[in-house]
């Protein structure tokens, strides 16, 4: 399933061991709110593995992502893939070097277009936090569409305290908060075959 794939900018390669060592060396985010983008979902607690053993889970794949330099900047992953359905949940990341220029929306075209052809899935499912700004629009200019929200807690370690800034205000419909907690909101998110078929081809015609 996992074969090197080609963009403009970008290439998708199976992941190696060594990549999670690279991946550590990526300087973080300097964003307070990114303790919510990666909340998991109470479904996927108990399958929690370590990196290395992904490749042998045979209902998880992930690929690394590099530039033109041969750097690795991301991976993009399936997950609870369910053969009989034909259809897997997405999930992607970038080092904090390489957001905002294009690389996520590259890789996720490139990534689209072999899971809806040589692999033939119905379906691509995926979860984000609501405050995710950039990536809920991102899949909303991909096609993806809303299929449901559930509301997941954040760890007790995370310094929520960015939230009394007003240069956080526009996250806040997105945050529940309580003298019992704080909780995120997550869309689950969902594009069929044939509305990505639709608009590759309508993307082609106006070329």
């Amino acid at each position: 399933m996992k074969q090197v794939l080609y963009g403009e900018r970008v290439r998708l390669r199976p992941w190696q061991y060594l990549d999670s060592v690279a991946q550590d060396a990526w300087p973080p985010f300097d964003e307070p709110s990114q303790v919510f983008w990666h909340i998991p979902r109470r479904a996927a607690l108990g399958n929690a593995e370590s990196t290395w053993s992904y490749d042998y889970d045979p209902m998880r794949y992930i690929w690394g992502v590099e530039n033109g330099a041969g750097t690795l900047i991301g991976r993009v992953s399936l997950r609870d893939i369910d053969k009989a359905r034909n259809e897997g949940r997405l999930g992607i990341s970038f080092g904090s070097p390489y957001v905002g220029q294009g690389y996520g929306t590259e890789t996720m075209i490139v990534f689209l277009d072999h899971c809806f052809g040589p692999l033939e899935f119905r379906k691509i499912l995926l979860d984000v936090a609501g405050s995710n700004r950039r990536a809920v629009q991102c899949y909303e200019r991909l096609g993806f569409h809303y299929a449901g929200s559930d509301w997941r807690a954040p760890s007790a370690r995370d310094d929520l305290r960015f939230l009394d800034s007003p240069v956080y205000r526009d996250i806040l419909p997105y945050v529940r908060r309580s003298r019992h907690g704080t909780w995120v909101q997550f869309f689950e998110m969902e594009l069929p075959a044939a509305e990505w078929r639709s608009r590759r081809q309508a993307a082609r015609m106006a070329r």
